[in-house]
């Protein structure tokens, strides 16, 4: 049952949060809405990947002395079990994830748990393909199922304010292989390899012959193993376009050679956009639908209604010629040479 006391709390913290523009001021936000309110001896806004291969904190407000190095007493808290299991809770409460006697046992709870005098701990969690953001309070009393029902209503604005600030998620790195003959001569070129090729070596049309750059590397290598120390056959080709970096490994095999690519993509660039005539607006929907993201998804991204979003996506549409949201992506890449 929620009181006249929470609603009014909801709405003023919802208006906190979306007056947030910069990753770095989300920390304050979320902590200044939730600390208080909730009474926590400590509150805390981390975003760490599911596999805690990397991890980052925007801010932490403590009524206690932390002890040094919190972060070394996460390796067992409760919430890993459940990311490994696949699920992706909006609102997670420690006495909820496993028996108290259980949790006692942990490093988390004797590391950090019981000098801080922690009773229980709830965390409001925002998920993205590879990572999580999550608010936790830690308080030396149990969290209410009515507040646990509070924050979950909080938890969507939380959420939506995370993806329209954080930094657009980096490409991942792509890799692919062509084959050479013992002449040096390329063997069956895929229809994406040649035009990811193309693009870093616009003068090439020719499936077979190595384009140029790439060519007399490849022949300065093959002559530099005839050479009794050929420690020059492990340089390798960097390629740049506005498509990212190409970095090319040539490996010997017993029938030929084989090339290695490995393309690290651009991060993208909305000023040259701009400059095409796009709004920023118009911008931030293209890099969205270039990640294959919806309109309803866009939309929360980016704090707009689905409609707004579709209207946008015409308009790029007319500006670029296209037919379809896919060849909007394709036009922008291959007609304004821009990475998205």
């Amino acid at each position: 049952m929620y009181t006249q006391a929470d609603a009014r709390w909801l709405a003023d913290s919802i208006m906190d949060l979306y007056a947030v523009t910069r990753p770095e001021e989300l920390g304050a936000a979320t902590i200044g809405v939730m600390h208080g309110r909730f009474r926590a001896s400590v509150t805390g806004c981390e975003e760490p990947t599911y596999d805690f291969s990397a991890y980052s904190c925007y801010g932490v407000r403590s009524e206690l002395a932390l002890p040094p190095e919190p972060h070394r007493y996460i390796h067992d808290h409760p919430i890993w079990p459940v990311f490994a299991a696949g699920r992706r809770p909006a609102v997670a409460q420690i006495t909820r994830l496993m028996p108290r006697s259980s949790y006692e046992r942990t490093d988390h709870f004797n590391g950090l748990g019981r000098p801080l005098g922690v009773r229980d701990h709830i965390m409001v969690m925002a998920h993205s393909d590879t990572r999580c953001l999550y608010c936790s309070m830690y308080r030396d009393r149990a969290f209410t199922p009515a507040e646990s029902n509070i924050l979950g209503l909080l938890q969507p604005h939380i959420r939506a304010v995370w993806l329209r600030v954080r930094p657009p998620r980096q490409p991942a790195p792509h890799r692919m292989s062509v084959q050479l003959s013992p002449s040096l001569r390329l063997q069956a070129v895929a229809p994406d390899q040649y035009s990811i090729l193309r693009c870093y070596f616009p003068d090439w049309h020719d499936k077979v012959v190595l384009p140029g750059p790439l060519g007399i590397w490849v022949r300065r290598l093959v002559s530099s193993l005839r050479r009794p120390d050929p420690s020059n056959f492990f340089v390798t080709h960097v390629a740049e376009a506005y498509r990212g970096k190409l970095y090319a490994h040539l490996v010997p095999e017993t029938d030929g050679f084989r090339i290695e690519f490995f393309e690290v993509p651009a991060e993208p660039d909305f000023s040259l956009l701009r400059a095409h005539g796009l709004t920023a607006r118009e911008c931030e929907v293209l890099h969205w639908l270039a990640q294959g993201k919806r309109s309803a998804e866009i939309a929360t991204i980016i704090s707009a209604s689905p409609r707004t979003v579709d209207k946008h996506a015409e308009r790029l549409r007319l500006k670029l010629a296209a037919t379809s949201r896919s060849a909007v992506v394709a036009a922008a890449r291959a007609r304004l040479r821009v990475a998205i």
